[in-house]
């Protein structure tokens, strides 16, 4: 199911995170693609994390050569 659509992966990032993560949500993993630059994928993750309190964020170098990004929340 589409749940956020956007031109920047900031963008659908944040949108998915404040839809999907819930008082429960302990830990959020971001993996990020082949055409991410890591230094992006590390300042995109700190904002992030930033904004959920009590969430942890950890970034992952996924290598996925599609998609930006693909995250996980547990």
């Amino acid at each position: 199911e589409l749940v956020a659509a956007g031109e920047l992966p900031s963008t659908v990032l944040s949108e998915v995170l404040r839809l999907g993560v819930t008082d429960s949500t302990e830990l959020v993993t971001l993996f990020w693609g082949q055409h991410v630059a890591e230094q992006e994928a590390i300042e995109l993750c700190d904002a992030l994390a930033d904004g959920f309190d009590g969430v942890e964020f950890e970034l992952v170098n996924g290598g996925q050569p599609y998609y930006h990004y693909l995250v996980s929340i547990e």
